[in-house]
């Protein structure tokens, strides 16, 4: 029996991990499989007819037997179209993967004849090898979801979650095909790059409810974390080293960097002997103590990022079930004040309506109480599919199907720009102004805090919340510059970079105020 080809279009994830991991798998077990992205998602925001035109041509040329689909859920109207058109021009097999096919596969199904939930390596090694044409090999695959004759929706046997380190190395995209804007380019120079992400582990230990893992964890068979040696790891940043001659920095997008201690604390001890590169990450604030601070920094961290979601402590604990207390991020803050030449950003959500005013302006007046070493990542509450916090708003009446990401009036987006005077929504309960621009206020150390209290208390600027934003706007560009400054003393990025950047976001913050 003939191996079938195998085309992957992951949409709106340029070079992303797990697709270019699925690649090298299949690869490596002899299967004919490739990569074509489709549409870069700071370029080419929204898909152009042009674009979709390229990469029907491009699958057209070809000829998979099979295409697979990775998408998240606000680009399942785009999966959609593409779906479509595999099955009806090509004749090809459609199988849906990723976080959104996974968390609604009945959905996926209406474009797609199968879904694959949870990892994908080991259920699209079986049905490349075993497919004939015959779909009741669907019952064999596992993490399979699909539809019987009878329309009926059927599952096959339980997925196989793979131990890591029995992996190789993802695939490099050399040979993969990028479509964005209308054209289609080939390859992908190594020596370009100057920056790559890479995992050392997948999922996450905590279920907070605002997000997708509060759903993920609960799946059967799915180990919440699997967490790579220190030795896979190094190797593979090792050979990421070798292929890309130019590479200055490392980025872990771990959702929790590594998460266990025993692979950190290896990984450490050998990463500036054998690495020696600059690297950020992400890590949860009751997970960090001043002896891991400290090795993280002596082997070259340059920047953590932390999520905190809330100003207040009631919000975090009791509506997005996180466990970190006020003196948790305090002590967070005071770690990261000792060293000059490291950055601390924290995540922040804003605009959820379950906080009272008293949580918002109690939240508010901590966060002003804390060292201003911090760089602040301010985030509108989106509302994901079937997570807790979602389930729980609809049970309310807060907010109704429409309003769930990929089924609003707002496709592509992958968030809303705080500054933008006139941000698209799609809320019932509406938008917060006022709290939003005081937000991205607070992390501005060279504002003092007695003013920033005193904006808090201004019954004029809650009705009148045009002032405050071009303040805040004013404000954060000259943040951006100092930031961009910062990182060019930390040799985190080059100067040229920085000036496109700025000048960049400036533009296009003045742009939005024409």
């Amino acid at each position: 029996m003939t191996n079938k080809r195998f085309v992957l279009v992951p949409i709106y994830l340029f070079h992303h991990e797990g697709s270019r991991l699925i690649i090298s798998y299949l690869r490596e077990r002899g299967l004919d499989a490739r990569s074509v992205y489709f549409c870069d998602m700071w370029k080419d925001p929204t898909p152009s007819e042009e674009s979709y035109n390229a990469l029907f041509d491009k699958l057209m040329e070809l000829k998979p037997d099979v295409v697979g689909l990775s998408f998240f859920c606000i680009h399942r109207d785009v999966a959609r179209r593409i779906g479509d058109f595999c099955r009806k021009r090509l004749k090809a097999l459609v199988v849906g993967g990723g976080v959104q096919s996974t968390i609604e596969p009945e959905d996926t199904l209406d474009f797609a004849d199968l879904v694959i939930r949870g990892d994908g390596e080991v259920p699209l090694e079986t049905l490349l090898k075993g497919y004939n044409g015959d779909k009741r090999i669907f019952r064999k695959i596992p993490g399979a979801v699909y539809r019987d004759k009878n329309n009926r929706i059927k599952t096959g046997l339980p997925n196989i979650y793979l131990d890591l380190v029995t992996l190789p190395f993802s695939d490099m995209d050399q040979d993969a095909f990028f479509v964005s804007k209308g054209r289609v380019t080939y390859g992908y120079d190594l020596n370009s790059i100057t920056e790559i992400e890479i995992s050392g582990s997948r999922g996450c230990p905590f279920s907070c409810t605002y997000c997708s893992n509060s759903y993920l964890n609960e799946l059967p068979n799915r180990p919440r974390v699997r967490v790579k040696s220190a030795e896979y790891l190094l190797k593979e940043i090792e050979r990421a080293k070798k292929l890309c001659k130019n590479l200055s920095r490392i980025v872990f997008g771990d959702e929790m960097f590594l998460a266990k201690r025993e692979v950190i604390n290896k990984f450490l001890d050998e990463y500036p002997k054998r690495i020696g590169l600059p690297f950020s990450c992400l890590f949860h604030p009751n997970t960090i103590d001043e002896d891991l601070m400290k090795k993280m920094v002596d082997a070259g961290m340059k920047m953590g990022r932390c999520g905190i979601q809330a100003m207040s402590q009631k919000t975090r604990r009791e509506i997005y079930n996180r466990n970190t207390r006020d003196e948790d991020i305090m002590r967070i803050a005071r770690m990261f004040k000792k060293y000059k030449n490291v950055r601390l950003a924290f995540d922040l959500i804003v605009n959820n309506p379950l906080e009272s005013e008293e949580d918002i302006i109690d939240g508010f007046n901590f966060m002003l109480s804390l060292p201003t070493v911090y760089e602040l990542n301010v985030h509108v509450l989106f509302h994901l599919p079937k997570t807790k916090l979602t389930t729980r708003f609809l049970e309310e009446g807060l907010i109704e199907q429409q309003h769930i990401e990929g089924y609003n009036q707002n496709p592509n987006r992958w968030g809303i720009d705080v500054l933008d005077p006139n941000p698209k929504v799609d809320f019932t309960y509406g938008l917060d102004r006022f709290w939003l621009y005081m937000a991205t206020l607070i992390s501005k150390g060279f504002i003092p805090r007695w003013f920033l209290r005193t904006l808090s208390k201004s019954r004029f600027l809650r009705k009148h919340t045009r002032p405050l934003y071009y303040f805040a706007w004013s404000v954060n560009v000259i943040n951006l510059g100092l930031v961009s400054l910062n990182m060019i003393r930390n040799k985190e990025i080059k100067l040229s970079t920085a000036l496109n950047v700025f000048l960049g976001s400036r533009l296009s913050i003045l742009k939005t105020n024409k």
